[in-house]
C-alpha cells in the first residue's frame, strides 16, 4: 500500500510504501501506546479475516462434496432405471426383482437426504 499521509504535529506530508508502515509513522506522531492498540486491531482483523476464509473455504469444499455425492447417486439412479426399462420391456415380469430395483433407488435416496 502506497500512500500520503498528513501529519498534524509536524505539519509534513509522510509516503507510507506497506501495511505496517501506518502503526509506525502513528507511533511515531502520536506515541507508542496509540501504536500498540492499532497493531492489536490490525491483528486482530487479519486474523478475523483469515477465520472467514477459512470457513468460506471449509462451506465451499463441503457443497462440492455434496454436489459430487448427489451426480454419483443420480448416475446410479438411473442405471437402475434402465434396468427396470429393460425388465419392463420383457415377455415376464419378476416382481422380485422389480422389488429389489425398487428398494435400492429408496436406498440412495435416503442417503442423500
Amino acid at each position: 500500500m502506497t500512500g500520503t499521509i498528513y501529519a498534524p504535529n509536524d505539519k509534513n506530508y509522510l509516503i507510507l510504501n506497506e501495511e505496517i508502515d501506518i502503526p509506525i509513522m502513528i507511533g511515531e506522531v502520536f506515541g507508542r501506546e496509540l501504536e500498540t492498540r492499532i497493531n492489536k486491531l490490525y491483528n486482530k482483523e487479519k486474523k478475523r479475516k483469515e477465520e472467514m476464509q477459512f470457513r468460506l473455504n471449509s462451506d465451499l469444499e463441503y457443497y462440492e462434496d455434496r454436489l459430487e455425492s448427489n451426480v454419483t447417486a443420480f448416475t446410479d439412479i438411473l442405471e437402475i432405471v434402465k434396468e427396470i426399462e429393460v425388465h419392463l420391456e420383457g415377455k415376464r415380469i419378476n416382481r422380485d426383482k422389480l422389488y429389489y430395483n425398487v428398494t435400492e433407488i429408496i436406498k440412495i435416496i435416503n442417503n442423500q437426504i
